[in-house]
């Protein structure tokens, strides 16, 4: 796959996950977490923001699949195999 590909992928990775992030979660300010942080039990902590953490996990592997792993090189036959 060429790189200009890559790139368009990786950011429109980067982009929907964030937009998920700020969908699901509209008080990830930085008041609203400390308030958060400060006056939620931990267990309520991190099941509010257990998602944030599980996207950007996703976002991560799927970049990293994008651009480590080789992509497929086809079918491979029964020829093939005989004649390696």
């Amino acid at each position: 796959m060429p790189t200009k590909y890559k790139i368009i992928l990786t950011a429109l990775v980067i982009i929907v996950g964030f937009v998920t992030i700020i969908v699901q979660n509209p008080d990830l300010s930085r008041v609203a977490f400390l308030y958060d942080y400060y006056l939620l039990p931990t267990s309520l902590l991190i099941k509010k923001y257990a998602s944030v953490i599980v996207i950007v996990l996703v976002q991560f592997l799927m970049i990293l699949g994008l651009w480590i792993f080789p992509e497929a090189k086809g079918k491979i036959s029964i020829k093939d195999i005989k004649s390696e």
